[in-house]
C-alpha cells in the first residue's frame, strides 16, 4: 500500500479546499478534531499534511459538516481534486 506523501511534492497544496473552508469559517485544527473524533489536534494536522490519512468516517463526518453549514461540496472536491490539479504554494 502505498503513502499518499510519497507522491506529492512538497510545494503542493494539500486539501485546499478544507483548507479554503477552515478560513472561511475561522476553524482551527481543535475545531476539525472535534469533528472527526480525533482525540488532538495535531492528528488532524498529520492527515492535513498527509503524514496520515483521513478515515471514511473522517471523510464523512467533514462532508457533512460543511453540507450543514449549506456549501455545495462533495467528498471528491473535499478529499480527491486537488491531487490532480497543479495548486502549488506560493
Amino acid at each position: 500500500m502505498f503513502k499518499l506523501s510519497e507522491f506529492i511534492s512538497n510545494d503542493i497544496i494539500t486539501y485546499p479546499e478544507i483548507r479554503k473552508l477552515k478560513g472561511k469559517y475561522r476553524m482551527s485544527d481543535s475545531d476539525f478534531a472535534k469533528i472527526t473524533g480525533d482525540k488532538c489536534y495535531q492528528t488532524f494536522t498529520r492527515k492535513l499534511d498527509c503524514e496520515s490519512e483521513f478515515t471514511s468516517s473522517d471523510k464523512v463526518n467533514i462532508y457533512y459538516h460543511f453540507r450543514n453549514l449549506g456549501e455545495d461540496v462533495t467528498i471528491q472536491s473535499l478529499f480527491f481534486d486537488w491531487i490532480f490539479s497543479n495548486e502549488k504554494s506560493a
